[in-house]
């Protein structure tokens, strides 16, 4: 093998070395900045919220007392909700399950549904199902609810309520 042939394979050998490595470190760059990204601003992680009731006609506060929620918003779109609602007796509404996706860039759609156990004060035995449109604002987001009740053969009961809430994202 020639001096220059030698030098060539050399070359060569650097340059395809030097091309996978910026692609690794491109292509890593680009996954941590998405993480990043999304741990920032999207919706992804835990949130403490704060709800509150609203009369559905006038948008206006009902006067009801609000009550704290906590909502997780899983990768792949699954959501866990726990409500923490003085309107229900104690164990009477299960943990809420659901799903969410973006319907823009800072936008959310979210439906969950709770398992209410038993009859007690104005709830009857049946489920819970809750429709949200989901703003976020960095590390808040402010909500607008809907939420209709259904008896256990799955009839509707009444009219829905609505609600709106804000949430303050949770982070060590």
């Amino acid at each position: 093998m020639t001096f220059a042939s030698n030098q060539w394979s050399r070359l060569l050998a650097f340059a395809v070395a030097a091309a996978v490595t910026g692609m690794l470190v491109i292509s890593s760059g680009q996954t941590v900045g998405a993480q990043s990204e999304e741990s920032t601003k999207g919706l992804q992680g835990t949130w403490r919220a704060q709800g509150t009731l609203l009369n559905c006609n006038t948008g206006l506060p009902l006067g009801a007392p609000p009550f704290p929620a906590l909502i997780s918003f899983a990768r792949g779109g699954t959501a866990t909700a726990v409500v923490s609602n003085p309107a229900f007796q104690p164990g009477q509404r299960t943990p809420s399950l659901g799903a969410w996706h973006a319907t823009g860039p800072q936008s959310f759609s979210l439906v969950h549904e709770a398992f209410i156990l038993f009859d007690g004060g104005i709830f009857h035995k049946g489920t819970q199902r809750i429709t949200e449109t989901i703003q976020v604002n960095g590390d808040q987001y402010t909500s607008v609810a809907s939420s209709q009740f259904y008896d256990a053969s799955g009839a509707p009961i009444g009219n829905p309520g609505c609600a709106m809430s804000a949430g303050q994202r949770i982070e060590q």
